[in-house]
């Protein structure tokens, strides 16, 4: 998976059919989104692109980079580190 390199406020709503897909990837892929270390997952938009973003703890940041990979079937995984702010 890849840093998050972009601000989180802008980024912009996809399709919602583009959005059903990266959430539909997100669920079939949980076992390895979901591993331990990880605090949250979403879907988002930027540039009407659809991406999958890993909230990690940052113990464990560099593990789970080698684990989950930059995209999943076509569909970008980041990463920040850290509880999202809500």
């Amino acid at each position: 998976m890849k840093k998050l390199d972009f601000d989180l406020k802008d980024t912009s709503k996809a399709t919602g059919r583009d959005l059903k897909n990266a959430v539909r990837v997100m669920e079939r892929h949980k076992r390895v989104l979901h591993a331990s270390g990880v605090v949250g997952t979403w879907v988002g938009a930027k540039a009407s692109q659809h991406y999958i973003m890993v909230a990690v703890d940052p113990d464990n940041g560099e593990k789970l980079k080698r684990t989950i990979p930059d995209s999943i079937e076509g569909v970008a995984v980041y990463y920040i580190e850290g509880t999202p702010a809500g």
